[in-house]
């Protein structure tokens, strides 16, 4: 990610302006936590601004040649890019700017042609309206509105196999190891009855064809406690000494979208698949009568916004009465064991 400063596409005073923010929030994160922090910056293509304690967050394209000829839209890639993901920003300068800020609007350029990231965005933008009173966004031509017309009839899709274990070290492999090798750890922290790997969320229209993007999209990790509430676990692993960092806001857009659809599932605004393996068979058996959905994310390492307190506490009061948690972790690679912080 890019400093703000290095864009050409934002105005001196939109740089400016953003500077004061960011210090700002450099300002409370080290009385905080004791120490100055230089990595808190925005994405280039989004631009933040506080007006009348109204945060504005603005998703631009993107040219991404000389000539200017292609063009680029966040709301059309992946959602965890700093660009793209808009929760994450709304939740984390809300929460540390709790004093200049009340509410937050959002606004985005519409690409030039939809495809199942952007339906994906719409999605997104739509359930966070209903979580949060006090976000707002502009529906311009009527994107958002149409969509909920084509989301009608939508279901989720299942998987056939099982996952293999990764060759090398990434978080997959980790997320194999933890549910082969670590079943008792989150037995006993967690009370749920047994943890499972992978559940796919992607959606399908009522004609079968691909809504959201990734086939393969898929929640990390899951589990039950007592057929009543639904962890879902969005795992974050970074290798010790790594030079390259996951550690972004978006990890908060991606733990929305796998719990809301999960929601939609149990409400029954989103059928249910013709699963397969006997332990989503399961799951879809009692779905409806779960009570409760938990997201937690479990982290060895994150974003510095993420880590004022405020941040759960806002997630947590949204009105669909869903329930978020950080729970941090290390991870012994020499034994395959976790351990909870």
């Amino acid at each position: 990610m890019k400093k703000a400063a290095s864009s050409k596409r934002k105005s001196e005073e939109d740089i400016k302006r953003e500077k004061e923010i960011i210090n700002n929030i450099k300002k409370k994160y080290k009385e905080l936590s004791g120490h100055y922090n230089s990595k808190i910056m925005f994405s280039d293509y989004t631009d933040i601004s506080i007006e009348s304690k109204t945060l504005r967050i603005h998703i631009a394209n993107k040219e991404i040649n000389i000539k200017k000829t292609e063009i680029k839209y966040p709301v059309s890639v992946n959602m965890q890019t700093d660009g793209a993901a808009f929760e994450g920003w709304a939740i984390c300068l809300k929460a540390w700017l709790s004093e200049e800020v009340e509410k937050v609007h959002l606004t985005w350029d519409i690409p030039s042609t939809v495809n199942d990231h952007y339906n994906r965005f719409l999605y997104r933008v739509l359930r966070f309206g209903e979580m949060f009173d006090w976000f707002s966004f502009d529906d311009k031509d009527n994107c958002v509105s149409q969509f909920k017309t084509r989301f009608i009839n939508t279901k989720n899709n299942s998987s056939n196999k099982v996952p293999n274990r990764k060759n090398k070290e990434c978080e997959e492999q980790v997320e194999f190891d933890l549910v082969n090798k670590n079943q008792n750890a989150f037995i006993s922290h967690f009370g749920i009855k047994k943890l499972y790997q992978h559940l796919p969320i992607g959606v399908k229209t009522d004609k079968n064809s691909n809504l959201f993007s990734g086939r393969n999209s898929a929640i990390d990790l899951w589990g039950i406690i007592d057929n009543r509430t639904l962890n879902i676990f969005e795992l974050k692993y970074i290798k010790a000494h790594s030079k390259s960092k996951n550690i972004k806001v978006g990890i908060i857009s991606e733990l929305l979208l796998y719990i809301n659809i999960m929601n939609d599932i149990r409400l029954g605004i989103i059928n249910t698949p013709n699963a397969k393996l006997s332990h989503e068979k399961e799951l879809y058996r009692i779905i409806r009568l779960i009570e409760n959905i938990k997201g937690i994310f479990l982290t060895n390492d994150k974003h510095p916004l993420l880590a004022s307190p405020y941040v759960k506490s806002l997630l947590n009061c949204n009105n669909k009465n869903l329930l978020f948690d950080f729970v941090n972790y290390s991870w012994d690679n020499s034994v395959k064991k976790i351990i909870f912080n």
